[in-house]
């Protein structure tokens, strides 16, 4: 989500207001917020939620914002990675697991066979 705030302190509230509801409905939401360049330092400190990042409004701002939306695809991506791997070790070693058990009741159970 891309956010333009302008200079005015209600535009400030108004914004902290929208990024609180859109963080309350889908946390894993990434949200840029497009401020003037001097007014960027003023803005991370007046906003207390967890903002994905402040873009300058300049003439490379398109290219910022690209490249801002690519990194959270890739960190998104990433975390579905992250979990898929993490659910094939798990049924992995729960295999490994499974047959070492058979291994040892067999040895037992069979031991002519070893």
């Amino acid at each position: 989500m891309i956010i333009g705030l302008h200079d005015t302190a209600e535009s400030r509230a108004a914004s902290e207001v929208l990024v609180e509801k859109i963080k309350s409905n889908d946390p894993s939401a990434g949200i840029l917020l497009v401020v003037n360049p001097d007014k960027i330092e003023e803005a991370r400190k007046e906003l207390r939620f967890n903002i994905d990042g402040f873009i300058p409004r300049n003439s490379n701002m398109v290219l910022r914002v690209h490249n801002a939306v690519k990194k959270h695809i890739s960190e998104y991506n990433l975390d579905k990675y992250r979990r898929r791997r993490r659910i094939s070790v798990m049924v992995l070693a729960a295999g490994l697991l499974t047959a070492l058990i058979i291994l040892i009741i067999a040895r037992f159970r069979f031991p002519l066979y070893f």
